[in-house]
C-alpha cells in the first residue's frame, strides 16, 4: 500500500524527492497501487521503489532513474520514458503501450508478460532481459539491443525490428509474422518453432548457428517495400522446405544479387 507521507513528498517536486532520497539512501519507498498518472518526474530517482500497481500513464520522466524497481502490474501507457534506466527492473505484467522508451535501457529487466504494444523502442536495450510471452505488437523497435534476451513465445507481430541486433536471442516460438528484420544482425538467434511468414529479411545477417529448426514460413519479403513475396506462389517447391533452408538461400540469393548489381557500376 502507498506510503502516504512519501507521496506527499513526491509531490512536491522531483528536486525535494530526489533530496529526500539522498538522504534516506537505506529507504526503499512504497508507492504501490499510487495514482501518479500525467504527474512531471523529469530525472526522479525511483530505484528500488515499490511500484506494483501504481498508474504512471501519460507520466513525464525523461531520464528518470528506475533501476531495480518493483512494479508489477503497473501501467505506463503513453508515458514519456526517454532514456530512462529500468536496469535489473521486476516489471512482470506491467504496461507500455503506445509509451515513447527511446533510448530506455531494459537490461537484465524482467519484463515477463508486459505489454508494448505500439510504442517506440528506438535504441533501446533488453540485452540479457527475460521478455517471455511479452507483447510487441505494432512497435517500433528499430536499432534495439536483445543480445541474449530470452522472447521465448513473445508477440511480435508487424514489430518494426530494422537494424536490431538479435546475437543469441532466443526467439523460440515467437510470432514474427510481418514483422520487418531488414539489416537485423542474428548470429546464434534461436528462431526455432518461430513464426516467420511475411518478414521483411532484407540483408539479415545470420551465420550457421543460427536455429530455424521447425519455423513456420510461407514467405518472406526480400525487400523493405513487401512488394513482391518469395517465393512467389507459383513456386511450391519451397513452401514445404525446412525454413532454415529457405531463409538461408533467400540469404545467399539476396547477397548474390547485390554483389552482381556492384560488380555492374
Amino acid at each position: 500500500m502507498v506510503d502516504r507521507e512519501q507521496l506527499v513528498l513526491l509531490r512536491r517536486g522531483v528536486a525535494v524527492w530526489n533530496r529526500w532520497r539522498q538522504d534516506n539512501a537505506e529507504i526503499e519507498p512504497d508507492l504501490m497501487d499510487g495514482n501518479l498518472k500525467g504527474m512531471y518526474l523529469r530525472g526522479v530517482n525511483f530505484s528500488r521503489t515499490h511500484l506494483d500497481h501504481t498508474d504512471l500513464k501519460g507520466a513525464y520522466c525523461l531520464r528518470g532513474n528506475f533501476r531495480e524497481i518493483r512494479a508489477s502490474r503497473s501501467q505506463f501507457d503513453g508515458a514519456y520514458l526517454k532514456e530512462v534506466q529500468f536496469e535489473a527492473a521486476y516489471l512482470r505484467g506491467a504496461t507500455f503501450r503506445g509509451a515513447d522508451l527511446r533510448g530506455a535501457n531494459f537490461s537484465d529487466a524482467d519484463l515477463v508478460g508486459t505489454d508494448l504494444r505500439g510504442a517506440d523502442l528506438r535504441g533501446a536495450d533488453f540485452s540479457h532481459g527475460n521478455l517471455y510471452r511479452v507483447q510487441l505488437m505494432g512497435a517500433i523497435a528499430s536499432s534495439t539491443r536483445w543480445n541474449e534476451a530470452n522472447l521465448l513465445g513473445a508477440n511480435l507481430r508487424e514489430t518494426d525490428l530494422h537494424g536490431a541486433d538479435l546475437r543469441g536471442t532466443n526467439l523460440a516460438r515467437s510470432n514474427l509474422e510481418l514483422t520487418n528484420l531488414s539489416e537485423v544482425v542474428a548470429l546464434n538467434t534461436n528462431f526455432e518453432g518461430a513464426t516467420l511468414t511475411g518478414a521483411c529479411v532484407e540483408n539479415i545477417k545470420i551465420d550457421d548457428r543460427s536455429n530455424f529448426r521447425r519455423a513456420i514460413c510461407k514467405f518472406v519479403y526480400l525487400k523493405a517495400d513487401q512488394q513482391v513475396p518469395y517465393p512467389s506462389p507459383s513456386e511450391h517447391r519451397f513452401l514445404d522446405e525446412d525454413a532454415i533452408a529457405l531463409i538461408c538461400q533467400i540469404y545467399h540469393k539476396f547477397i548474390s544479387e547485390r554483389s552482381r548489381v556492384s560488380q555492374k557500376v
